[in-house]
């Protein structure tokens, strides 16, 4: 693992993975596998906004991978109100480091008192809003 920088930003803008069936809710972003009217595919940008789009064949979703959802990004990190330091992130009295692999990003937040608010995994945007709603951030 290394800590995060410009060339780590770089990689997890381009890697995905495939959520867990238990993951998706109400609110939920992902990207789906679209056939276009060319015949081509592409994956296009969608948001669960309904809890009838629940209803949806998931599973079969998940099995045939044409669902998948983009690692957290520096770009949605700052979206969510945190200020990029050039070596942390900050927001209210709070510092955020990431620690990333190919695999997962993991994150730490403390309260800039060495005091961890938080030490784990969080791959996505979705988990990190739900996180940062849990601890009032």
């Amino acid at each position: 693992m290394v800590k995060l920088n410009e060339f780590t930003f770089a990689l997890m803008n381009e890697k995905y993975y495939t959520p867990r069936i238990e993951d998706i809710r109400v609110g939920y972003e992902y990207e789906s596998l679209q056939k276009q009217q060319d015949g081509t595919e592409k994956w296009i940008p969608n948001k669960i906004i309904r809890k009838y789009d629940l209803e949806a064949d998931w599973e079969g979703w998940l099995y045939y991978n044409i669902i998948r959802v983009p690692y957290l990004t520096r770009e949605q990190v700052e979206s969510e109100g945190w200020k990029y330091n050039g070596n942390t992130f900050e927001k209210n009295r709070c510092r955020l480091d990431f620690v990333a692999s190919e695999e997962h990003c993991e994150l730490s937040i403390d309260d800039m008192h060495d005091s961890y608010l938080f030490q784990g995994t969080i791959n996505s945007v979705n988990e990190f809003r739900t996180l940062i709603k849990w601890l009032g951030i």
